[in-house]
């Protein structure tokens, strides 16, 4: 049996043996202790952990397997902070690599620019300033020197990206990279 190492959130549950909802909601380590074949159940966060929550995202049930396999990549990487979560939300949903096949090396490696802001806030001005005055910085500084013919466009900078956003209750993230 797998002792976690990490707050992982709280589940929600459906029986199908009973045909209902489990209740209460179920930590993760119960949801590892949890007989799922012999009970027939599916568990999916209930929300309260935002970057669990992100990580399975597409997903409609989590096994025991799941989060094991989470546990043990964030010890790998040796933090649980949301920018940890969010590039794991990338690797699985945008580059379509499955949980299991994941490493610390490829999330930490993974080659994109984050940027982080309170909730609701329009990243997409500033994170382009940041990224052409660091990628372009003699085109930055004539745009802030402000040539005639020097204007910046953050929708036309940011067709040449791969830009995912994600809004939490806590935070707006916004990573990118050049395709």
């Amino acid at each position: 049996m797998s002792v976690l190492k990490h707050h992982l959130g709280m589940f929600e549950g459906y029986s199908f043996a009973t045909q209902g909802a489990i209740f209460p909601h179920q930590s993760a380590q119960d949801v590892i202790d949890w007989d799922h074949h012999a009970d027939a159940v599916e568990f999916w966060p209930c929300g309260d952990h935002e970057g669990v929550a992100l990580v399975f995202y597409r997903q409609t049930a989590v096994t025991a397997t799941d989060l094991i396999k989470l546990d043990e990549l964030l010890t790998a990487i040796g933090n649980d902070a949301i920018e940890t979560y969010a590039r794991i939300h990338w690797l699985i949903c945008l580059d379509d690599y499955p949980l299991d096949e994941l490493t610390a090396d490829m999330v930490t490696g993974l080659d994109i620019y984050y940027f982080i802001g309170e909730p609701f806030a329009d990243l997409s001005q500033d994170a382009a300033t940041a990224l052409l005055e660091k990628l372009y910085p003699e085109q930055y500084a004539s745009w802030q020197r402000g040539c005639p013919d020097q204007r910046f466009d953050p929708e036309a900078f940011w067709s040449t990206w791969t830009v995912h956003e994600i809004e939490l209750s806590s935070c707006h993230i916004l990573m990118a990279r050049a395709w």
